[in-house]
């Protein structure tokens, strides 16, 4: 099992190119990113920053693609998901700040991200996981939200543009609620 982003390191870096980020935030989409994130060598200094921050950091097994649409509910009403191609090795926070960002509309992440944080950790540490203090995994939530923003250079056939401009949205309001960038790039 591979360190995220491992193998995907290039096609990530690719799709944050000049060009190809140039054409993505021409869709409706592109709309929904305030102006840092529209600049392709923004973004790719705090991926860079992210990966780097990463790698210096406990890793453990994460799903890579913990959105909404690969959640489902048992028949006795435990969530899991589905679609474990992308997992990996990475940071926890990297899920966690994924599923949450792209899942709540701004004003429910607001009202909701840190109750649903210590959540988390509450329930790491019942299953006899060592979470982190609070201040830490809420630096680790914030550092991961910009993750989401790749939803930006997503292939026109893998969502309706609609859902794609819902979720840029929310990965972006997230990005500058939780000052993301300002963390990353200090």
């Amino acid at each position: 099992m591979a360190v995220y982003p491992g193998n995907l390191r290039p096609v990530l870096l690719q799709v944050l190119g000049d060009d190809h980020w140039a054409r993505s935030i021409e869709k409706p989409r592109g709309r929904y990113l305030f102006e840092p994130l529209r600049n392709p060598a923004v973004m790719r200094r705090a991926i860079g920053a992210l990966w780097e921050w990463d790698a210096a950091n406990t890793v453990c097994l994460i799903h890579g693609d913990a959105h909404y649409g690969n959640m489902y509910i048992d028949r006795d009403g435990a969530p899991g998901f589905v679609d474990w191609q992308m997992a990996g090795l990475g940071h926890w926070s990297f899920d966690v700040a994924y599923f949450i960002a792209g899942a709540l509309t701004p004003s429910d992440r607001r009202a909701n991200e840190r109750d649903l944080l210590a959540h988390y950790l509450k329930r790491l540490a019942e299953y006899g996981g060592r979470p982190p203090s609070f201040d830490d995994a809420w630096e680790g939530y914030r550092r991961h939200v910009v993750h989401g923003l790749f939803h930006t250079a997503n292939a026109d056939q893998m969502y309706p543009e609609e859902t794609n401009c819902a979720v840029i949205e929310r990965y972006s309001v997230a990005t500058q609620d939780l000052d993301a960038l300002g963390l990353l790039l200090s």
